[in-house]
């Protein structure tokens, strides 16, 4: 297909009112979700709009709900950041039974909301899927009310400072808590046909599976039941409850994906498939055949290596998960779009549908296409340079999976925001308060001090980290610059009307290399002042005339510096951009652990005046030299 006629697609698919299903493009999956991120009604309904012009037949209604900040109800303990922002369905549809112990403002909000969404969805022809973590934990006094409703306990017992419990999915009562609660979701959203819960993490698990984080674990008079029949009783209880309420729902539940040192909640996923009803799926194995249920594409992880950037294109990657995803033929599809690029993924899609990829020279084909319809065929090597530079930098930076520097140590431990000083343990209740409460910590005070200390795992400790962190972004950060001189090769030849996407784009490659710096500069700092502190040397009172800095006063201060230059330049770059640069909250009190607060700016302003007030704390650990 010629670059003309591509373009002209992707304008249309974005401009157009929705489609009638025999003009919609011929995709060869029966279900397609859309999977973004929006910011308020009107927000979801441009995106809506969107996916149903580019041939979607789904969208995830559960992104970007208020956060259940009730459920932080134990001073001190950061567990519950893990499903705060994941909306369990004995907490949005509690019934009778459920009703006292949670928040009924809560449920009221996120309930009202889901039912605007899905009105929206049917205005466009779509249907919703519903995404969250179960069985969810409950607080602690339903247990006590209700002792056989006592299931697992689900929490991570080094990242959390209470126990903490899900329903026991065996026991007949809450078998019945779940049926009401999903009769009750679809007659107030009878769009929802689609149901995924991740299981064995955040809050959540199954009595008896062998991969609880406390430990295998659950009520004792089931234990020997087998989980072929627990699942089927679970997901059965909610099937039936969407029939009572009027529709008909698919369930997946999966585990989170085992890692070498991890227990599988499912040992034999597949066989455990083949033993459900249809309608229902384990992993990905759709049930009775356990055959592939779905095939992912573009960005479905809600963080990765860029998080918490905005406005970072990820199409080379895109392109090749669509490839795969057409080759896997499972009969649905999810695609995943980048924060903040949801028009140039929309027309990506559509542009794939049209002529799709069969292998790596058909994914450059299109991605040329897709980068002419943008700037134009004379410019189009130089835009598809700038991705292909940013895939490299991810590719790398996809090394550190698990321990993502910019969200668990940016975002998680507020590396972006919190200042560096020696002496942190002696800050005042008040520098601290706009950064400590934000810190994922459940240990003690001195590990919430240690900027490495990232939930209870010493991620980037001492020299190692420091080296593992340095070789990683000595690969990272020459792929963002050649990324941003494509762009600002591209600026140049662009008419100036054109030019203001790229600019924006370029503000998002300086910010990542900002955080780049930050990363460095906190692994850094933290490395050197665990040496100096390790070392147990007094600073020497009166050194002698002539007496220079020794090399480790000279690289913690320098990094010092570098720190608070490299906030400064964060905080011109915030003001400089017209779009949101990082993913923040929309009001101060939404700020939480996994998410900035919306006032970045002025917490890095805090963040370097409390270091410059502190250069002659630096005395305390190391000899002033004495020239």
């Amino acid at each position: 297909m010629k670059p003309l006629a591509l373009c002209v697609l992707f304008l249309s698919a974005l401009t157009a009112p929705a489609l009638a299903d025999d003009q919609k493009p011929v995709i060869p999956f029966r279900v397609v979700v859309w999977n973004c991120r929006t910011s308020g009604l009107d927000d979801f309904e441009s995106a809506a709009k969107q996916a149903s012009g580019v041939g979607a037949t789904h969208m995830v209604v559960t992104n970007d709900l208020p956060r259940a900040m009730w459920e932080y109800d134990t001073p001190g303990d950061p567990y519950p950041a893990w499903y705060v922002a994941r909306p369990g369905l004995l907490k949005v549809f509690p019934p009778a039974a459920v009703l006292p112990y949670v928040s009924a403002d809560y449920a009221k909000t996120i309930s009202d909301i889901l039912a605007q969404r899905c009105a929206i969805l049917a205005k466009y022809g779509l249907k919703g899927v519903y995404r969250s973590n179960e069985p969810q934990v409950l607080p602690e006094a339903l247990f006590r009310d209700h002792p056989l409703w006592r299931g697992p306990r689900v929490d991570q017992p080094n990242r959390s400072r209470v126990a903490r419990f899900a329903p026991a999915a065996d026991e007949p009562e809450v078998l019945d808590l779940y049926r009401q609660a999903v009769a009750e979701l679809v007659r107030r959203c009878p769009q929802i046909d689609l149901m995924e819960f991740l299981t064995t993490d955040s809050g959540s698990g199954l009595d008896w599976a062998p991969s609880l984080y406390p430990g295998i674990n659950g009520p004792a008079r089931f234990k020997s039941r087998s989980m072929t029949d627990r699942v089927r009783d679970f997901l059965s209880a909610m099937q039936q409850g969407a029939k009572e309420g009027g529709g008909e729902v698919q369930i997946r539940l999966y585990q989170i994906t085992p890692e070498e040192w991890m227990t599988p909640t499912f040992a034999d996923p597949t066989g455990l498939a083949r033993q459900l009803p249809a309608g229902l799926a384990i992993d990905n194995y759709e049930a009775p055949t356990a055959t592939p249920f779905v095939a992912t594409a573009g960005n479905n992880e809600p963080t990765g290596f860029f998080y918490p950037l905005r406005g970072i294109p990820r199409p080379v990657e895109s392109v090749a998960s669509l490839r795969a995803a057409w080759a896997m033929h499972a009969p649905r599809l999810t695609f995943g779009v980048a924060l903040g690029c949801d028009e140039l993924y929309g027309r990506l899609f559509a542009g794939f549908v049209a002529h799709p990829a069969s292998g790596l020279a058909g994914e450059y084909e299109l991605l040329h296409d897709l980068a002419a319809g943008e700037v134009g065929a004379e410019n189009a090597d130089e835009l598809l340079d700038a991705w292909q530079a940013i895939a490299n930098a991810a590719e790398v930076g996809n090394t550190l999976r698990w321990c993502y520097p910019f969200d668990m140590g940016g975002v998680h431990q507020r590396w972006i925001t919190r200042p560096l000083v020696p002496f942190p343990g002696e800050l005042p209740a008040e520098q601290k308060a706009y950064w400590r409460k934000f810190i994922f910590e459940a240990r003690s005070e001195e590990q919430a001090d240690d900027l490495v200390d990232n939930q209870a795992m010493e991620l980037y400790k001492g020299w190692p980290g420091r080296m593992w962190i340095t070789n990683v972004f000595n690969s990272v950060e020459p792929q963002i610059r050649a990324a941003r001189l494509h762009i600002g090769r591209l600026i140049e030849r662009l008419p100036e009307g054109k030019r203001q996407p790229y600019r924006q784009l370029d503000l998002s490659l300086r910010m990542a290399m900002c955080l780049c710096t930050n990363t460095r500069d906190v692994v850094n700092y933290q490395a050197v002042l665990d040496y100096i502190n390790g070392r147990g040397v007094k600073p020497e009172q009166d050194p002698p005339l002539g007496a220079g800095p020794s090399w480790d006063r000279q690289m913690i201060l320098q990094i010092a510096r570098d720190e608070i230059d490299n906030s400064a330049a964060m905080i011109e770059l915030l003001k400089e951009s017209s779009q949101p640069l990082l993913d923040c909250a929309a009001s101060p009190d939404a700020e939480d652990i996994m998410l900035l607060g919306p006032d970045v700016a002025g917490q890095l302003k805090t963040k370097i005046d409390i270091m410059n007030g502190h250069w002659e704390d630096y005395k305390r650990i190391t000899t002033t030299p004495n020239p």
